[in-house]
């Protein structure tokens, strides 16, 4: 084992999860626990990981951000054009983590993506800063510089 890899080991004892603290409704639950990393000023708390699997079955994870949830699920927006925009659209089955370490905390979500509106999309694209927008238009995402 590596040495380096094993002295990292941490014991997590600032907190604790008791089942008769839980909400019923998971997205109370997580709305109480996502403002909860805000008020704890970590930095981001809306980045979470996100896993798609492609056409080969290989799994791919990447961090992107939270934009909105509700009783309906959870937003973020990509480039329908990007990699994981294409593994969606091969297979919506995707997971969601959020770690939240100095709270000794994680949030994982497994289910279904689904294309939000054009108009919700185009809502939120022109939401952007301008050179966001400018970035997102002329960006490959996920396309090899042939350069």
């Amino acid at each position: 084992m590596n040495e380096l890899i094993a002295k990292l080991r941490k014991e997590y004892l600032n907190s604790s999860l008791d089942i008769r603290d839980i909400l019923k409704n998971p997205i109370e639950q997580f709305d109480k626990w996502f403002k909860e990393a805000i008020n704890a000023q970590i930095e981001e708390p809306n980045a979470m990981a996100l896993a798609t699997v492609n056409k080969e079955g290989q799994v791919s994870v990447r961090i992107v951000l939270l934009k909105d949830y509700s009783n309906e699920g959870f937003e973020f927006f990509t480039n329908y054009n990007s990699n994981k925009g294409k593994d969606i659209e091969f297979n919506n089955n995707i997971g969601l983590n959020f770690f939240w370490g100095i709270l000794q905390r994680q949030v994982r979500i497994q289910g279904y993506a689904y294309k939000l509106s054009e108009e919700e999309s185009e809502k939120y694209f022109n939401s952007r800063p301008l050179g966001s927008r400018i970035s997102a238009i002329i960006s490959p995402q996920s396309q090899k510089n042939t350069k």
